[in-house]
């Protein structure tokens, strides 16, 4: 058993180039129809992805569904399903955990995560608790020592092909260029917008992908509106920053 702790680049936030992107949206949730194969786990069985609401989740999931699922598990996602080999999930599933597993932990600064949950649900008397019990289940499954690879949103804001080298290292494997491009552009904050904009809100919810409608928040994040909010979630979370300091937040 071992932990690792990655520090990955991934980019929702900034375009990637285009090379060659056409105006219509990449099908998101036919990509592992596009793939050139599907990529085996080295010594896992499964690969969850585990992390408090808005943090990224979605993108990360939806690399490694693309790389590692079968694709007769194309429109299915969660662990009720035995079928499927990449989960996403915003529980705890510890009874589900195979030894064998590997858990894929995505977090963020937990001031921006809880804004962007506020776009949802504006209470901060459960989501503040709620973001901060994440730190703690985490604390709780280090002691366990579980096959775990950490990923800060902070760190992949800007690259997506470091990312896929990273899961080259942690699973023994190559990564065909074809595919490394595909993903790169079908995941790019441009494609992503077109694809979901025919999402009416945010209840619209695609279960293959786990995109929602209006999932990516557009205002910009310097407006005075924005900072005054996050400046008031960072107040009311100084009596919790003994959780995530340590994640240098």
């Amino acid at each position: 058993m071992r932990n690792v702790i990655i520090c990955c680049v991934l980019s929702w936030f900034i375009v990637l180039p285009r090379l060659g992107f056409s105006e219509e949206a990449i099908d998101i949730g036919s990509l592992l129809e596009k793939r050139s194969k599907q990529y085996t786990l080295a010594n896992y069985k499964r690969i969850w992805i585990i992390s408090p609401p808005r943090t990224g989740s979605v993108l990360v999931f939806n690399v490694f569904r693309t790389l590692f699922e079968d694709v007769n598990n194309i429109r299915e996602n969660g662990f009720e399903s035995t079928r499927t080999i990449v989960v996403k999930t915003h529980q705890m599933p510890i009874d589900y955990f195979h030894p064998e597993d590997i858990m894929i932990f995505v977090m963020r600064n937990p001031v921006d995560a809880i804004y962007s949950h506020t776009r949802i649900l504006n209470d901060y008397n459960y989501l503040i608790p709620h973001h901060m019990s994440y730190f703690t289940h985490l604390e709780t499954l280090l002691k366990r020592n579980v096959n775990m690879v950490i990923l800060r949103y902070e760190d992949f804001v800007n690259d997506l092909r470091y990312l896929l080298e990273k899961i080259e290292h942690e699973f023994s494997m190559t990564i065909e260029e074809s595919d490394k491009e595909l993903i790169m552009k079908a995941l790019s904050k441009e494609n992503v917008l077109n694809y979901i904009s025919k999402f009416k809100n945010f209840d619209h919810f695609d279960p293959g992908t786990s995109l929602h409608g209006k999932h990516i928040d557009t205002n910009d994040p310097k407006r005075n509106d924005v900072l005054l909010k996050k400046r008031d979630i960072a107040q009311r979370l100084a009596s919790y920053r003994h959780k995530f300091k340590k994640w240098n937040y």
